[in-house]
């Protein structure tokens, strides 16, 4: 089910462990600009889509079949926060108790915690063996940190994908979780109490930000030296760029390769780069050809064609638009892109 009113409140206090993947930047979905609007009131948290409300209404069925599974029983227990670290909160999935909880109990009198996640077929990636700690680096940081406000040592994590359940165990890293500490604790303090804006992290929401903030420019110059913190900026804009002409120059060359093999074929099968398929296909279909009209082109010849007539003779027929618009219309070469699987271009470090 989805967060309460009272929830949404309590987590606003806080940093929640979907927050701390976001401000790692390795969220698929949210940014530390994000979680700062948040923080500040400045947008609305998230209340879900479609999608999201299927997976809650998914969530217990998934929770029985892990506590049948592994015969356990599991209590959800609200947003919690950390007996040391009233800025430290988590919303977990479930703690896991090997017998039917009492009414009351501490969150470490759980024998571990539990993670719920529901995913499509082509979102399978980051998914290692079951019973592994190969989970997709976002939903390792989540377990994590929900580690560390539970104070637990152990948490199962169920991926859901396309009604399949399969379970992995993650175990406590206290490294990691001080790095964790530190990323979260720096957030608060500078961007939430002190309301320093995150830094630009190459996010599509920092993007959007900035066209609403700067929509227009006001005219005026600015003049940096090699000493401004923004020339290292340029200096790496310069190199990214030159990097991506030769990368650019490497995808056409593969992908050249690839179209040679297929020729007047469709499909390309191959041995699958991901886990979790046999097989992936690579295709190189054409689509619809492409009709452009130059309407500019076919008003001006109607406009001359309407002075010429008349003048010429007043009385006599025009020529129908239709006409006139099929001179200026072109039919250009069918599109044929060549579509690969959906691999994951992020990686899998946690």
């Amino acid at each position: 089910m989805g967060l309460t009113q009272e929830q949404i409140a309590d987590r606003r206090r806080g940093i929640t462990a979907t927050d701390v993947a976001a401000i790692a930047g390795v969220h698929p979905y949210r940014s530390a600009i994000d979680v700062y609007f948040e923080k500040h009131g400045r947008s609305a948290p998230f209340d879900g889509n479609q999608r999201t409300e299927r997976g809650n209404d998914l969530e217990p069925l998934i929770r029985r079949g892990y506590e049948k599974r592994h015969g356990v029983f599991i209590d959800v227990p609200g947003t919690l926060t950390h007996p040391d670290f009233e800025t430290h909160k988590a919303t977990p999935d479930g703690l896991v108790f090997l017998s039917k909880p009492p009414a009351v109990y501490r969150t470490s009198d759980a024998e571990r915690g539990h993670e719920i996640k529901t995913h499509t077929f082509f979102l399978r990636g980051g998914y290692g063996a079951a019973g592994s700690d190969e989970v997709p680096a976002y939903e390792f940081i989540q377990c994590a940190w929900n580690m560390h406000v539970a104070e637990l040592d152990v948490w199962d994590l169920t991926a859901c994908i396309d009604l399949v359940d399969t379970d992995y165990r993650l175990h406590r890293d206290l490294d990691f979780e001080a790095g964790l500490m530190e990323i979260a604790d720096r957030f608060w303090t500078d961007s939430v109490v002190g309301g320093a804006m995150p830094s630009p992290d190459g996010s599509s929401s920092y993007s959007e930000w900035l066209k609403r903030e700067f929509p227009e420019s006001m005219g005026g110059s600015i003049e940096i030296d090699s000493s401004h913190p923004v020339f290292a900026s340029i200096s790496g804009l310069r190199d990214v760029r030159s990097k991506l002409k030769r990368e650019t120059k490497t995808k056409e060359r593969l992908e050249q390769e690839i179209k040679v093999l297929l020729g007047d074929a469709e499909i390309l099968e191959f041995p699958a780069l991901e886990p979790g398929a046999e097989r992936e296909r690579i295709k190189w279909k054409a689509g619809k050809a492409r009709v452009t009209t130059d309407w500019k082109s076919a008003f001006a010849e109607m406009a001359s064609l309407y002075c010429l007539v008349c003048d010429t003779h007043p009385d006599a027929e025009f020529e129908t638009p239709e006409s006139v618009s099929s001179r200026h219309t072109k039919t250009g070469p069918r599109a044929r892109p060549l579509i690969v699987p959906s691999w994951d271009t992020n990686g899998d470090g946690k």
